[in-house]
């Protein structure tokens, strides 16, 4: 993903530029580190996260 800032009434712009299928060992990896991206937020910015629940993996 590509994440584009623009300005205005667009704040920014979301491209997909590459897909890539990931074995069950890469996958687990980003689980991992989407989870603690999720931790560090109810860390740096409560009162954002306090009102929303953290994320879980899905079965």
């Amino acid at each position: 993903m590509k994440v584009t800032a623009v300005g205005g009434s667009d704040q920014e712009f979301m491209d997909l530029v590459k897909v890539r299928q990931l074995d069950a060992r890469h996958f687990a990896r980003v689980n991992e580190e989407a989870l603690e991206q999720d931790a560090r937020g109810y860390e740096v910015s409560r009162s954002v996260y306090a009102k929303t629940p953290r994320a879980q993996l899905c079965d």
